[in-house]
């Protein structure tokens, strides 16, 4: 039976590197992919409660609305009746402002954003139709 050489055992040693290296390059890659879903899946529970909010603003402000020009703004968690949350997303709506806006035609623009955040880059805006 042959040893191997000291140029086969070098090389064997060059591979290991190697696939450490690609290993670890899969392993980053799966880790960030895995921590962006997250970030995702929060962003999406945050957004689902906002649009409870604004339909609840909407259902409670539509035979009152506000006057044209003016704004009524309050927290989410305190202020409006949003039914059907769980004690998760009522600690999410406990971290969200609602701001209703009177237009000159009849409607009203609602906006749903985090108070944790000076400008939620994710904040619902819509308007109703009169």
């Amino acid at each position: 039976m042959r040893r191997p050489g000291p140029l086969q055992a070098g090389f064997a040693v060059i591979e290991a590197l190697i696939a450490g290296a690609v290993l670890a390059i899969a392993l980053t890659a799966i880790i960030s992919s895995q921590i962006e879903l997250g970030e995702i899946n929060a962003r999406a529970e945050v957004q689902s409660v906002a649009a409870s909010a604004a339909e609840a603003a909407a259902a409670q402000y539509a035979l009152s609305p506000p006057a044209a020009g003016s704004t009524v703004e309050g927290a989410v968690g305190t202020d409006l009746n949003v039914p059907g949350l769980t004690a998760e997303q009522r600690e999410i709506a406990d971290r969200l402002t609602y701001q209703l806006t009177g237009l000159s035609s009849g409607a009203i623009r609602i906006r749903v954003a985090r108070n944790d955040l000076p400008a939620d880059p994710y904040a619902l805006e819509l308007t109703t139709i009169p």
